[in-house]
């Protein structure tokens, strides 16, 4: 089978398949409209953030992640505690996959998955969604219409997969009796999970020192938000804090020029020191005492957090290669192992 991982993150959505293709989408969903007047200036008549799905005999279109934020007037990301059950998820996972499953003949093998904070209670209603899930997409500017099913579906729990991302670049680790902490920090959530490799070199979760702690970058925008406010007694639109998140802070409004590169940065430091006493609360003794410190998440990409958690911990903690990515590679390892235990076992 074709397998295909999606890690459908509240920031972004992040997605590879077994030939190594990736896709990363914000999370963001608009009604889509007419762009006519983008392609005199250039626009990409083919981009792949405008589509039209069809289901169950309703045909609508969307604007999906940079271009959402920026010119839909309904922009919108999915928050809620049954991520799957809002609208905008599928249209997100139905974008994604028909990227990912480009010109393959194959059936189809998908591991995403809840929360890790949610997982053990929305595994069945997740999966059972998945595979009722039924959809015709069509990217605006293209004539090819992508089926969106799935053949079969593997639910695992976001920020769990890192381990085994983790251990295949990092064999090392998976000796028995090593352990080893990983922090995944991502927009919503900051998953803090410990792992041991017991004497049959099996990974076993201790879930006595692993915890979800609600922070994440979502927090750093929302003070950053919050400041503005205070300052203009306006909100900012979604694509003037895309700009203050990717190095541009200062913000034109109303003929004003007002600089948040201060509040961005403090907002950060809050945050680090925060996601550290989670961490030194929920380990205590014990992270004295594991081999390795980890960090993943797409907010390690982030050169100023990064650096200061690297400064701030004692323990010299390690940042997972290709850490945004980290957790989908580890579903497409999952799906792997699914694969094959089942052709062991005479299932497949």
């Amino acid at each position: 089978m074709f397998k295909i991982a999606i890690d459908l993150g509240y920031g972004f959505v992040k997605g590879i398949n077994e030939a190594g293709k990736s896709i990363l989408i914000r999370t963001a969903v608009g009604t889509g409209v007419n762009r006519q007047l983008s392609t005199f200036f250039g626009a990409n008549e083919k981009s792949r953030d405008h589509v039209i799905i069809s289901q169950g005999g309703v045909e609508k279109q969307y604007f999906i992640g940079n271009l959402a934020r920026k010119e839909a007037r309904d922009c919108s990301s999915p928050f809620e505690k049954n991520k799957i059950d809002n609208p905008s998820t599928k249209v997100l996972l139905a974008a994604a996959f028909a990227i990912l499953n480009e010109n393959n003949n194959e059936p189809v093998h998908i591991v995403t998955g809840p929360p890790l904070l949610y997982a053990a209670e929305q595994k069945e209603s997740f999966r059972k969604a998945l595979m009722e899930f039924n959809a015709v997409l069509q990217f605006v500017g293209e004539e090819k219409f992508h089926i969106i099913k799935f053949d079969k579906v593997t639910v695992f729990p976001q920020g769990a997969a890192v381990v085994y991302h983790l251990l295949k670049k990092n064999p090392e680790l998976a000796q028995p009796g090593k352990s080893f902490v990983i922090v995944e920090i991502g927009y919503k959530t900051t998953e803090i999970l410990m792992f041991e490799i017991t004497s049959d070199k099996r990974i076993q979760p201790i879930s006595g020192y692993s915890t979800t702690l609600e922070l994440g970058m979502n927090f750093v925008e929302k003070a950053i938000d919050e400041f503005f406010f205070q300052k203009t007694g306006s909100k900012l639109i979604p694509a003037a804090l895309d700009r203050v998140m990717n190095g541009f802070p200062v913000v034109s409004y109303n003929g004003r020029e007002i600089n948040l590169e201060e509040a961005r940065n403090n907002a950060k430091d809050e945050m680090v020191r925060s996601i550290i006493d989670g961490v030194t609360q929920t380990l205590g003794e014990q992270i004295g005492f594991t081999n390795k410190l980890i960090f993943a998440g797409g907010v390690m990409q982030d050169e100023y957090i990064s650096k200061k958690i690297k400064a701030v911990m004692t323990n010299d903690p390690v940042i997972i290669e290709n850490s945004q990515f980290a957790n989908a590679l580890g579903m497409l390892e999952v799906a792997r192992a699914v694969e094959l235990k089942e052709a062991r076992e005479g299932k497949a």
